[in-house]
């Protein structure tokens, strides 16, 4: 566990990491633990907010600190020089903790932390525009509401047979047509959409003679 150190603590200790540049007050990390970068580090290096990774080491001080001086994470996708000789670590990149401040009651406040989180799960809302080669979906615990959101961790996959389900089966999905009231509308809706698209198609068909006449030069 490491610790951002914080200034004045008393005023920074407790602020919630999303006012903090998404600096963490507490960081559990490990070697082999995924991570998610929460920083824009280099978008030409593609370190970006968002870039998942695996912890290979950490680089520490003697006595050690509460923060290291770097954590070596492999990113698959790191675009950018290498750091290490070696071909086996072309994607491992050095993450330095980083320094945020802000004004609370006319005192600057700053704290230094690693823009890492642990990335063994994902929300929906978090996942949004990332892609993964493979992907696990829980929706045991999901409110029902939630059904309509099907769509964002489904299209995260790059292919269908690297996709697994937990708790959104057919039967669910098919009652919840049914009993989901947000969900129901916005069927009803699609249908009411799919109807005016087949009636428009129909309508041009029965006149394109007219149509191709009057555009005719």
């Amino acid at each position: 566990m490491f610790e951002a150190e914080n200034n004045p603590p008393q005023a920074a200790r407790h602020r919630d990491s999303g006012d903090v540049g998404s600096l963490q007050n507490k960081t559990y990390l490990a070697v082999g633990c995924f991570v998610v970068l929460t920083a824009n580090i280099s978008q030409e290096s593609k370190l970006v907010n968002g870039s998942v990774g695996t912890v290979r080491g950490f680089c520490l001080k003697s006595p050690p600190p509460p923060q290291p001086e770097a954590v070596i994470v492999e990113f698959p996708d790191y675009a950018g020089a290498p750091f290490f000789e070696e071909a086996e670590k072309r994607c491992w990149v050095p993450i330095e903790p980083r320094l945020a401040s802000w004004k609370h009651k006319k005192m600057t406040c700053t704290r230094k932390g690693l823009p890492l989180k642990p990335a063994y799960a994902w929300t929906i809302h978090k996942c949004q525009g990332q892609t993964f080669k493979d992907i696990h979906v829980v929706f045991e615990s999901s409110p029902r509401n939630s059904d309509g959101l099907l769509y964002v961790p489904l299209s995260r996959c790059q292919e269908v047979k690297f996709l697994a389900m937990v708790g959104a089966t057919k039967d669910k999905l098919q009652r919840d047509k049914t009993t989901n009231k947000a969900l129901k509308s916005r069927i009803e809706e699609e249908e009411r959409l799919t109807t005016a698209a087949t009636n428009t198609k129909k309508y041009y068909d029965d006149n394109k003679h007219a149509y191709n006449t009057m555009f005719t030069p």
